[in-house]
C-alpha cells in the first residue's frame, strides 16, 4: 500500500534475539521497529522485512544503507516468494499485520499456514497472539477497545490453549509460551507463567511487573496494578495482555530460553535483562543497557537473587495474620541489617544466615535515608492497601512509623519520604480515582466536623466572655461610685497624713471594699483565662481547616 503507514509494531527483539543465531535466515513480518532489526543484525543474521505500507519500508531501507544483510519487500504476505525459507519468523502482532485490502489470504489459519511453508525445516516461529480478554482490555474505558475483530473472527484463537492447538495442526511444537504485561504492543516483562506459577509471589519476577509504566490514555484500572493481582492469583497466562509463543518444527532443536525478559526504564535510560529459576534462586544476565542516568547502574542487574517474597510481603502477611512476633521479629532483624533499603526491594536471604538482599541493586542509596525513611514508605504504603494490621485504623503514617520503630527496636521520628525515581507514584485510572474521591470526601466531611465542632464550642465561649465583661464593667462602676463617696474620702484621710509622716500604720478601709477588689481581680483573671482558650481554639480551627483544604486538593 503506497500511502499507509502501521503503527509501531509490537516489541520483541530481545526474545528475537534469543531466537535467532549468527548466519541464520530471519523474516520480520510486519515488523516495523528500527531496534529489532538492528538487534537481529547485530547477532549476525541475515533479516527480511515483510512490510505491507510502501511509507515504512522506505523507512527501514533507509536506516541501514549500504548493508547487504538486509532486505526489504514492500507489500502484503501474498508478496512472499513460494521458495523463500527462513530459519527463524518472527510476527509479533501476529498475521493481522500482513494482510492488505487486496490480499486473497483473509483468516488467520490461512496466513499461519503460509508462514509454516516459509519456514525451513528445524526452524523457529516467534508469534504474537493478542488477548481479547487481557489486563488492558479490562483496564480500557475505551469502547473501541473492546471492538477487537479477534473477538468476532471465530478462527482466531481466544486463548493460549487454542494457539497451542493451532501450532499443532500444523506440525508446530510451541516450546515456550510468554505472557506479555501490562500491554501488547510494548510488553515490559515476558514471563512464562506455566513455568513460574511456583514463584508468582517472588519479589525479582514481581518487582519489575510493579514497575512497569502504564500504558497512556484513560484506564478503568490501572492495568500494571491489574497485571500483579492476575500474576500473584496464578492468572497471569489466562488474563496476559497477549501471548509470544515460541515454536519449532518437530525436527528442530529448542533453543535455550529463559524463563522471563524484563524491561526497565529509569527517566530515559533503559536496561534489559533475562531471568532463569534455578535450585531455589534466581539467576539474573543483562542484556542491553547504559549507566546513562545518576545513581542508577543497570550492569548490577546480575547475580542470583534468592526466589523469596519481599520483607514488605512477608510483613503485610504477618499484619493480615495479627502475628504481632512475626511482625517484631522481622522488624528487628531487618534493623540489624543495617542497611535502610525499602522494605519492598529487601529480600531475605537463607544462606546469608538471616540477613538481607537488596532485590534491585541498581539503585545508589541516598546518603541521608534512614531506617526512619524505609518504615515510613511502608507505613503509607500499608495504610493505602487496605490491609488488615493489629493497630488502630485511626493511627496516621507518622504514628505508625514511630510505632513499626519502636517494634524494631530503634527510635524514629515522623520523616517526610522523598519521591525518587523507583518510588515515584503513577497515575490513576478511573477505579481508583473514585476511589480517592470518596476517601477525600470523608476526609474533608470528617474535618468540617470539627471546625463546626470547634466554632460552636468559640460561640459559647464568645458568648460568656461577653457576660464577664458587662459583669467586670457593671462592678467596676460600683467601685468607681464607692471610690468617690464622701463616706470613703473621710476614711482614708488618716492614712493619707500617716503615710506623710512615713508612719506604716494600718487603717482597714472596711471589708466590703477589699471583697470588691479581690471580686474584680479574680473577674478580670477569669477573662484572661478565656481569651488563652479562645486563642487556643481558634488555632485549632485554623488547623482543622488547613488540613480538610490540604486532603480537598488533588
Amino acid at each position: 500500500m503506497a500511502e499507509w503507514t502501521d503503527l509501531p509494531s509490537g516489541d520483541c527483539g530481545e526474545l528475537a534475539a534469543l531466537v535467532a543465531a549468527p548466519g541464520d535466515r530471519v523474516l520480520l513480518a510486519g515488523v516495523n521497529r528500527l531496534d529489532v532489526a538492528d538487534r537481529l543484525l547485530a547477532v549476525g543474521a541475515h533479516v527480511t522485512c515483510l512490510l505491507r505500507g510502501l511509507l515504512d519500508a522506505e523507512t527501514v531501507r533507509g536506516a541501514f544503507p549500504g548493508d547487504d544483510r538486509l532486505t526489504v519487500l514492500a507489500g502484503a504476505i501474498d508478496w512472499l516468494p513460494d521458495e523463500a525459507a527462513f530459519d527463524v519468523i518472527v510476527a509479533p502482532d501476529g498475521p493481522g499485520r500482513l494482510l492488505s485490502p487486496d490480499s486473497g489470504l483473509l483468516d488467520w489459519p490461512a496466513v499461519l499456514a503460509r508462514l509454516r511453508r516459509a519456514l525451513a525445516t528445524g526452524g523457529r516461529l516467534v508469534l504474537g497472539v493478542e488477548n481479547p480478554l487481557g489486563v488492558h482490555r479490562l483496564a480500557d474505558t475505551r469502547v473501541d477497545g473492546w471492538l477487537a475483530p479477534a473477538e468476532f473472527a471465530t478462527t482466531c484463537p481466544a486463548n493460549l490453549a487454542a494457539v497451542r492447538t493451532a501450532l499443532a495442526d500444523h506440525h508446530l511444537t510451541a516450546i515456550r509460551a510468554y505472557g506479555g504485561f501490562p500491554s501488547f504492543d510494548n510488553p515490559q516483562v515476558l514471563a512464562d507463567a506455566d513455568r513460574l506459577s511456583s514463584h508468582a509471589t517472588d519479589a525479582v519476577i514481581c518487582g519489575p511487573l510493579s514497575r512497569c509504566s502504564p500504558p497512556d490514555g484513560p484506564a478503568l484500572l490501572d492495568s500494571v496494578r491489574l497485571s500483579l493481582k492476575a500474576w500473584r492469583h496464578g492468572q497471569g497466562a489466562a488474563l496476559a495482555a497477549g501471548w509470544f509463543v515460541v515454536a519449532c518444527d518437530r525436527d528442530g532443536l529448542s533453543p535455550d530460553l529463559p524463563d522471563a525478559i524484563c524491561r526497565e526504564s529509569r527517566d530515559g535510560a533503559h536496561a534489559t535483562y533475562e531471568l532463569r529459576i534455578a535450585d531455589g534462586r534466581w539467576h539474573r544476565v543483562l542484556l542491553s543497557g547504559e549507566a546513562t542516568l545518576s545513581g542508577w547502574d543497570p550492569k548490577r542487574f546480575t547475580g542470583t537473587p534468592p526466589a523469596t517474597p519481599s520483607l514488605e510481603d512477608l510483613l503485610v502477611s504477618a499484619c493480615v495474620r495479627q502475628d504481632r512476633a512475626e511482625i517484631r521479629r522481622l522488624l528487628r532483624e531487618y534493623a540489624a541489617w543495617g542497611n535502610p533499603t525499602a522494605l519492598d526491594n529487601t529480600l531475605p536471604d537463607p544462606e546469608s544466615g538471616g540477613g538481607f538482599t537488596p532485590a534491585d541493586p541498581t539503585w545508589a542509596r541516598p546518603a541521608d535515608q534512614s531506617i526512619a525513611h524505609a518504615l515510613a514508605r511502608f507505613a503509607v504504603r500499608l495504610i493505602e492497601s487496605g490491609a488488615a494490621h493489629p493497630w488502630p485504623t485511626t493511627l496516621t503514617a507518622d504514628q505508625l512509623t514511630v510505632l513499626l520503630g519502636h517494634l524494631a527496636g530503634v527510635t524514629v521520628t515522623p520523616v517526610k519520604t522523598p519521591a525518587t525515581p523507583a518510588t515515584r507514584s503513577r497515575g490513576m485510572g478511573l477505579a481508583e480515582a473514585l476511589t480517592e474521591i470518596a476517601r477525600l470526601r470523608t476526609a474533608v466531611s470528617t474535618a468540617y466536623g470539627h471546625v463546626t465542632w470547634l466554632e460552636e464550642i468559640l460561640a459559647s465561649r464568645e458568648r460568656t466572655i461577653k457576660q464577664l465583661r458587662r459583669k467586670v464593667r457593671r462592678r467596676t462602676n460600683e467601685l468607681r461610685r464607692l471610690r468617690g463617696s464622701l463616706a470613703v474620702r473621710f476614711s482614708r484621710a488618716p492614712r493619707r497624713l500617716l503615710d506623710r509622716s512615713s508612719t506604716r500604720v494600718s487603717l482597714p478601709i472596711g471589708p466590703q471594699h477589699e471583697v470588691r477588689d479581690d471580686e474584680e481581680t479574680s473577674l478580670r483573671k477569669r477573662i484572661a483565662d478565656l481569651e488563652t482558650e479562645r486563642r487556643a481554639l481558634t488555632r485549632a480551627a485554623r488547623h482543622f481547616a488547613q488540613e480538610a483544604t490540604h486532603d480537598a486538593t488533588p
